[in-house]
């Protein structure tokens, strides 16, 4: 997801919208099978059951994280797609700066993610 969104842009507006689909394609293709390979077997003590995730869901944490995650990964889309839309539509800029700017972009966005939860592990009482 990091990478996702100014890469699809560069791989877009340089070779056209299909060559990123294309692109999304293989590398979803490839990348089970690459995870089998190349990562370690992990040890379980117990098994998860489908009802586990029923009961993640049952508890007050479990909603409000869930939630969280939702609200998070929809505004992070939001925004990629509102950003394109403003750099192009409204400040004139092409495909090859916006693809240098959307990097940047996550590089902040990465680091907010750090700091804000560094700050919230060290002040929560969701701990």
């Amino acid at each position: 997801m990091l990478v996702g969104g100014w890469a699809g842009a560069l791989i877009g507006d340089s070779f056209g919208w299909r060559a990123a689909f294309g692109e999304t394609l293989a590398l979803s293709a490839v990348a089970p099978g690459a995870q089998v390979l190349l990562l370690p077997s992990m040890k379980v003590e117990q098994r998860v059951r489908p009802g586990d995730f029923f009961d993640i869901v049952s508890t007050r944490k479990g909603k409000v994280g869930l939630l969280a995650m939702f609200f998070l990964l929809s505004g992070q889309f939001g925004t990629y797609t509102y950003v394109t839309f403003f750099l192009v539509n409204v400040s004139g800029f092409g495909g090859q700066t916006i693809s240098l700017i959307l990097p940047c972009y996550t590089l902040i966005g990465l680091l907010g993610n750090f700091v804000c939860g560094a700050v919230v592990g060290a002040t929560s009482r969701w701990r």
